[in-house]
């Protein structure tokens, strides 16, 4: 793809810069419909860039562990979305002394609401994504058929068609977790929906991608051009190859792909984001947890160091797609060719231009390369450039020993070999990325008179009179441009003018050249003998010209003007010339004859023109104050003669005549407007103009098809009367003589030739026009003028502009730079920019430069001690240091209200519970602190009451053997206290009432013949006929356990209390394996005097869909292990469980340690 690039087309890839993570927030929003608005879009993304890049750099200087270098990193994206970049230490660092869950979430939470708030979701964009892509796609397929290597267009149409695919699927996972996130955000949720939400992400649950990690790194691989283990390119690579074999020139391909290519990198950025989202809150969980390993929801493990390692590659992943998209950027859409640079050489400091990627130098000669800002600033426009400056840095580098660099400038040795080629590699570099992006060539070419190439940007410089010397008398010269940078007096050296036709520019920039003689020169008399070229703001002063020579054309600057010929505001002051040999001649006070050319706000102030011999009365002549003869279509236009007298002695009638004209002597078919002529001083012949044959005008000697207007004559109080009234030509052939107005005054508004720009007669006595004197601008709007200590000055940006009134020159912009500017030392310094005798000032500071600051040690703040963290300058030389004082962070305090001690159990004190330092105090201000052995109240131990067996009969209750604690009130089976029970355990009930039935069929029996029951005892199994459950007594006369089902029943409901033989027993358990792999179960209800579930009590139980729980006195150590493995494992997320309202979190705990599956719904 060609290099020429137009900013729009740059701009529209600024979007390549997001690649790292998240200037602040501008004020121009991302349309709701239509388009995506890219340069907003960009703007967003410098958020995340330069946000990510500080953190990351910070972290790696810090040593921060893996939540702290990404909660690091998030504060700089949230402080720079928010507009806040308030950082709390050097370097734009971010000290992260702690990392909890709360803090994470407030954020996660807040960039997510600015996110959404600003329209920049993938959520937001998707379709718009989508539609860009199917278009794409589309056209591809459409271009399809215009491509004839058929080989290379399958090949690219198929590797695009799998990224498209894939692509969208990518965004539908991105936008499918931006929705999870978001709806965790809404509301409050609780620290399980939180990390469910989290490992959703972290595992795309509900999408067709493999995980969010892999989705990530397979469009960072398509990116770089690593997708496939072919490497055919990068995306940009590719696209762009297939669109130039469509025969797409680069406007067509970028107009075609920049749509596109932006909402894939954007779509990048945020996948970024959010993972690093993910990897803070996985990082920050273990740490808070005290956990070596974090499993997700959907039981992947993840240990520590893996969580370290993801968020380590995801980090340089990210540099390294910065720096290919870096590098795309400048392949494809950035010129690094014909460069603008600073070039200081023998004849100046200007602007010059590369050709292409190779220039011309002189030995001893500089160039200043653009810089970083410079590039960036041509790429983006500065407003975006400076997003990206501190994440992108261009750089130089050459092997040459002739050539030094300092930053960007090069600086060639006086000792260079001339023709000798030398090349310097340009670089770019992101992070610890360096990627070489171009070779510039330099050649080392003398320049010549006083430097320069004779170009615009560097013509060849005249300094001296012996600079001119060598102009005049080399043809090299003839189709060159020459500026003339100083004044040049030829009192004692003999001038002579230029002989061969001159075709090029010679820019004059208003320098005299005075003190000529040439006497007896036979081949000239003019500074140009045959100008085809242009002269510009030359002023000739005290020229005395009287030659010898036979030509039929003479004028002091010019001969002979021809057809392309240019003589514009040029001024002959004071001077001669004389002619007094037999031959035809046009002679005038700036050109002698113009064949075509032009004259344009040329003067001639007190010039005296004596032509021909008064005593031979054939000779023939035309003589003008400003040019001898106008032909050919010619013009001369703002010209005018102040003063100064011109004298014809021609008197011969040869073809048309002997004429004299104020301003032309003869003029054919040719233009005068906007001229005048202004001559004052009563009625001296010795000032007069006179013509030996009378054919005068003051205007016009002969003139012939004419055009004219607006041309000024002065009539005022002390104008010569003799120029007045005389008439304005004196002979005319065809059509109209010149129109000449008479005025009293020569304000330029009053007659009309302020339209010229550079006349003026503000300073003149007797109101006579001039040219504006020249004056220098400068421009350094663009220019550095703040430096730091050791910095070189630089002057990239720099514009000189010299000026006549409120007209620009057309000079070149050579220039001379004179300063005391110290690097070495702080302070304000004058820079003077000279052009010749024109001179102008501005000032730079140059300040003491900002330490570069590593840390060298930190010691986080506590609760009640300051922390402190230490600097030292990195940079040579200078040893700095730097200590900042971390605030103590102050308690973080949880309440405990206590509880008195029991005779079993120990009390404990009111205490409070930092959770930051981890320390228990007795107090809330934490000034008392204690230990956690320290809060125990020892418990007071049993005061028992014993009780023998006593035997229960028909009309009263009895009771086994126990003992009672008059403390506690409690009831136990053991002196000790170790086996606590419920009063009426200890309760043996009256015996029931033998009925009549049973009585008759015992009568023969002697050992029935008692009105007492003897009481099954304990282990006895009893089954309940109506429903088929087996119990266990497990308590005589009060409580069993149920033992097992002896039916098959889908719904199985364990009472509070079952009556078998009319004894009524309490159910207090579930025995061990009561219903282990039973596949019938698909409902169970446990009744609320169940105290304990035993070991693999529902263990299989893989039908179960609802449990209900509505006993409140299971404890952690009352349940079995594996007392709910596996029940459910048809489909876990159809199990629902349902608890007392106030037990909801200890049992999820206490279940889900047991066995019960995380995915199974508890409420």
């Amino acid at each position: 793809m060609g290099k020429r690039v137009y900013k729009k087309c740059i701009s529209i890839f600024l979007v390549v810069c997001m690649l790292v993570s998240i200037t602040p927030v501008s004020t121009c929003q991302v349309k709701a419909a239509g388009s995506i608005d890219i340069m907003d879009i960009t703007e967003k993304a410098g958020v995340f860039v330069r946000g990510g890049m500080n953190a990351y750099e910070q972290a790696k200087a810090e040593g921060w562990n893996c939540g702290q270098a990404m909660l690091g990193t998030l504060k700089c994206i949230g402080k720079e979305m928010l507009g806040l970049n308030e950082n709390s230490s050097p370097g734009s660092t971010v000290i992260v002394n702690e990392v909890d869950l709360s803090q994470v979430e407030s954020e996660l939470s807040e960039i997510q609401t600015q996110l959404n708030k600003q329209n920049i979701t993938i959520i937001n964009l998707q379709q718009q994504m989508k539609d860009s892509t199917d278009a794409l796609s589309k056209q591809i397929a459409d271009l399809s058929s215009q491509i004839a290597q058929a080989d290379k267009r399958k090949s690219y149409e198929s590797y695009l068609n799998d990224y498209f695919k894939f692509y969208n699927e990518f965004c539908v996972a991105i936008g499918s977790s931006e929705k999870i996130l978001n709806g965790m955000y809404d509301g409050n949720p609780t620290e399980d929906a939180v990390k469910n939400a989290y490992d959703r992400v972290y595992e795309l649950k509900g999408t067709a991608s493999v995980n969010y990690r892999t989705e990530v790194e397979n469009l960072g691989k398509y990116i770089c051009g690593k997708y496939q283990s072919t490497n055919p390119g990068s995306l940009i690579d590719i696209l762009c190859e297939y669109y130039k074999l469509a025969g797409y020139n680069e406007t067509q391909i970028s107009e075609a792909i920049q749509q596109f290519v932006a909402q894939t990198y954007y779509a990048y950025c945020l996948a970024n984001y959010y993972y690093m989202a993910v990897t803070l809150y996985q990082s920050t969980y273990v740490e808070e947890n005290n956990l070596q390993n974090y499993k997700t929801d959907y039981n992947d493990v993840l240990t520590k160091a893996e969580i370290k390692s993801n968020a380590k590659e995801m980090l340089e992943n990210s540099m390294a797609t910065t720096a290919q998209i870096f590098y795309d950027l400048n392949k494809h859409f950035c010129s690094v060719e014909d460069q603008k640079v600073l070039y200081e050489g023998a004849g100046g400091t200007t602007d010059r231009t590369m050709n292409g990627s190779q220039m011309d130098v002189e030995p001893g000669s500089s160039v200043s390369l653009p810089d970083s800002t410079q590039i960036l600033d041509s790429y983006f426009g500065s407003d975006y450039s400076k997003m990206f400056g501190n994440i992108c840095t261009y750089s130089y580098e050459v092997s040459d020993s002739g050539v030094q660099i300092e930053g960007n400038k090069l600086s060639f040795d006086d000792s260079i070999t001339e023709g000798k080629e030398i090349t310097v590699n340009m670089y770019c570099t992101v992070s610890d990325q360096k990627i070489k992006l171009h070779t510039y060539t330099f050649t080392c070419k003398s320049g010549k008179l006083s430097g320069g190439y004779g170009t615009v940007e560097y013509p060849y410089v005249i300094r001296t009179v012996d600079d001119y010397d060598n102009f005049r008398k080399s043809a090299d010269f003839s189709n060159a441009v020459i500026s003339l940078e100083a004044d040049l007096d030829f009192s004692t050296t003999l001038f002579l003018p230029v002989s061969n036709e001159f075709k090029g520019q010679f820019f004059g920039n208003g320098h005299k050249i005075s003190n000529i003689d040439i006497t007896n020169i036979s081949y000239s008399s003019g500074m140009f003998a045959s100008l085809s070229g242009v002269v510009v703001d030359l002023v000739i002063e005290n020229a005395r010209i009287n030659p010898n020579l036979a030509k039929n054309s003479m004028g002091i600057i010019a001969d002979t003007v021809n057809q392309k010929g240019r003589i514009e505001r040029c001024e002959v002051i004071d001077s001669q010339l004389i002619y007094g040999e037999n031959s035809v001649l046009y002679i005038g006070g700036i050109a002698g004859k113009v064949n075509g050319g032009s004259l344009k706000g040329c003067l001639t102030r007190n010039v005296q023109i004596v032509a021909g011999n008064y005593q031979d009365t054939n000779q023939s002549g035309f003589v003008g104050g400003i040019a001898g003869c106008v032909d050919n279509s010619g013009s001369i236009e703002y010209c005018g003669r102040e003063e100064g007298s011109l004298t014809s002695w021609y008197q011969g009638t040869e073809s048309s005549g002997s004429y004299l004209g104020g301003i032309v002597g003869v003029i054919y078919r040719s233009t005068m407007n906007n001229c005048w002529s202004f001559k004052t001083g009563g009625t001296s012949t010795a000032n007069a103009d006179f013509a030996k044959n009378q054919k005068i005008g003051s205007f016009v000697g002969l003139c012939s098809n004419l055009k004219s207007k607006n041309n000024i004559i002065y009539s005022g109080t002390d104008a010569e009367t003799s120029s007045v009234s005389r008439v304005t030509f004196s002979n005319k052939q065809q059509g109209d003589g010149p129109q000449v107005l008479q005025k009293e005054d020569f304000n330029c508004s009053q007659v009309g030739f302020e339209g010229a720009g550079y006349l003026t007669n503000a300073d003149s006595t007797g109101n006579p026009l001039r040219l504006h004197p020249i004056e220098m601008k400068l421009y350094t709007d663009t220019v550095k003028k703040a430096y730091y200590y050791g910095e070189n000055l630089e002057l990239n940006g720099l514009r000189v502009q010299l000026r006549r009134g409120n007209a620009g020159m057309l000079g070149v912009k050579l220039y001379n730079v004179d300063t005391d500017y110290n690097a070495k030392k702080a302070g304000n310094y004058q820079v003077k920019i000279s052009v010749g005798n024109l001179n102008s000032k501005f000032e730079v500071t140059v300040a003491n430069k900002p330490h570069t600051y590593e840390q060298q040690s930190i010691t986080p703040a506590t609760c009640t001690t300051e922390g402190s963290v230490s600097y030292k300058c990195k940079d040579a030389g200078c040893n700095e240091v730097l200590s900042s004082v971390l605030s103590a962070l102050g308690h973080k305090m949880e309440h405990h209200k206590g509880k008195q001690a029991t005779c079993k159990e120990d009390g404990e004190k009111e205490y409070w519970y930092c959770t930051r330092c981890k320390k228990y105090f007795l107090d809330e201000k934490g000034t008392k602190e204690t230990t956690k052995e320290g809060l125990v109240i020892s418990a007071t131990g049993h005061k028992m009451e014993h009780h023998d067996r006593k035997e229960a009969t028909n009309e009263q209750a009895g009771n086994i053997e126990y003992w009672y604690c008059t403390l506690c009130n409690n009831y136990f089976l053991d002196e000790k206290g170790k086996q606590q029970v419920e009063k009426d355990k200890v309760v043996i009930s009256v015996l029931p009432v033998i009925p009549d039935s049973e009585k008759d069929s015992d009568k023969n029996n002697s050992s029935t013949n008692t009105t007492q029951k003897k009481i099954l005892t304990k282990g006895t199994s009893l089954s309940d006929q109506k429903t088929g459950a087996v119990y266990k007594i497990t308590m005589e006369g009060k409580e069993v356990s149920y033992k097992k089902q002896s039916t098959k029943k889908k719904k199985i409901v364990i009472p509070d209390q079952v009556t078998i033989n009319g004894y009524t027993y309490k159910v207090t358990s579930i025995a061990d394996n009561a219903f282990k792999n039973n596949k019938n179960i698909t409902t169970v209800i446990i009744g609320k005097n169940i105290k304990r579930i035993g070991k693999k009590a529902f263990y299989g139980c893989k039908s179960l869909r609802n449990i209900t729980i509505k006993t409140k006195l299971l404890k952690k150590n009352t349940v079995g292990s594996k007392a709910f493995t596996k029940a459910g494992s048809k489909n876990y997320k159809k199990l629902k469980v349902k608890v007392p309202k106030k037990k909801l979190k200890l049992y999820k705990k206490i279940l889900r340690k047991k066995g019960l599956s995380k995915k199974a719904k508890m409420r």
